[in-house]
C-alpha cells in the first residue's frame, strides 16, 4: 500500500497554509475511500455508481428501478500501486 492519501493530504494542508498564513486549526479530509475488511483492514479509493434499469413485474410492464452502488479501486489513482492485498506468507 502506498502513502497517497496521508501525502496528499499534508501537502493541500501546506498549501492552504500559504496562501492563508494567519489560519489555525487547519483540517482536511479526502473523501472518497472505503474500510475494507479482510485479512487486515485497509483503506481503498472508491467511486460512487448509481443507474437505472427496468423490469417486467408480474403483469409484464416494465417497472423502473434504480441501482446504487460502489467501484472499488485497485490501484492508487494518484501513483498507481496496486492495492490488492498480498497473499500471507506461508508458515515454516
Amino acid at each position: 500500500m502506498c502513502n497517497c492519501r496521508t501525502e496528499i493530504t499534508e501537502e493541500l494542508i501546506d498549501r492552504f497554509k500559504k496562501n492563508a498564513p494567519t489560519a489555525q486549526d487547519i483540517s482536511i479530509e479526502i473523501n472518497g475511500y472505503a474500510l475494507i475488511f479482510g485479512d487486515t483492514l485497509s483503506s481503498k479509493p472508491f467511486l460512487p455508481i448509481e443507474g437505472t434499469y427496468k423490469l417486467p413485474n408480474k403483469n409484464g410492464e416494465l417497472k423502473a428501478k434504480k441501482l446504487k452502488d460502489y467501484l472499488v479501486a485497485s490501484f492508487c489513482p494518484f501513483c498507481g500501486v496496486s492495492l490488492k492485498e498480498k497473499p500471507a506468507e506461508a508458515a515454516a
